[in-house]
């Protein structure tokens, strides 16, 4: 049996550690100036606006936006309003259409070496429209979307309901990521091993993470065995 870096089973994040983010403006300055705000409201806020998208409170962040909006008793701009879930959305469509084919190569590589392997995303009904069509979904094992389960990173919860639905006990899965939403807090209190890959990482993530994570990497490529 091939283990990668002493585990059975491989999980990945998706945004930014398997495809890429297009570059635009961040979901806080959307946000405000759809709702025509003179200031970005505050973190707390902008938490439970990310969160209840990807938990599947809300159809999507532009139920989650208009759920904030009524908190701040403003109403919206509603062209500024599309214009801001299309142009959030279009940001993660953007890295299904650039899916480099290294990256399938690796995990195709992984499934040679009867390694399990499963996708693990905090996600809405917006922006994974175009997996079912991506060459990604013929190749996981398994795939859990946040908004689908209820459950999103970094809640130990959603860890375990991914190692389980690999049959598996967290300490013999490695979690991958790019270490957004303090997801190596996460697969670490599930009890996993973690690397931090940093391909498509924000450069600030290794200063964040190293010293935390089991392993760094610079791409995907360093979990085949030589």
């Amino acid at each position: 049996m091939t283990r990668i870096f002493g585990c059975t089973a491989v999980i990945f994040d998706l945004f930014q550690t398997l495809i890429p983010l297009k570059e635009g403006v961040p979901l806080r300055t959307l946000f405000a100036q759809a709702g025509r705000l003179d200031a970005t409201p505050d973190a707390a806020l902008l938490r439970e606006l990310y969160y209840s998208s990807a938990d599947g409170r809300f159809p999507g962040v532009g139920g989650s936006m208009r759920e904030a909006y009524a908190k701040l008793g403003v109403t919206p701009d509603e062209d500024l309003l599309r214009e801001a879930v299309r142009h959030r959305t279009e940001r993660h469509h953007f890295g299904f259409r650039n899916l480099d084919p290294s990256v399938i190569r690796v995990l195709e590589s992984l499934k040679e070496l009867e390694v399990p392997i499963a996708l693990l995303s905090n996600s809405d009904s917006e922006i994974v429209t175009p997996y079912p069509g991506s060459p990604l979904n013929a190749i996981f094992d398994v795939a859990v979307f946040s908004h689908e389960v209820g459950l999103s990173k970094p809640d130990t919860a959603i860890f375990e309901l991914a190692a389980s639905r690999l049959g598996l006990p967290g300490s013999e899965c490695l979690f991958v990521g790019d270490g957004a939403n303090r997801e190596f807090e996460g697969a670490r209190n599930a009890g996993m091993t973690t690397a931090l890959v940093m391909r498509y990482a924000d450069a600030s993530r290794r200063s964040e993470w190293e010293g935390f994570v089991d392993y760094v990497i610079e791409d995907i490529a360093e979990l085949i065995p030589a």
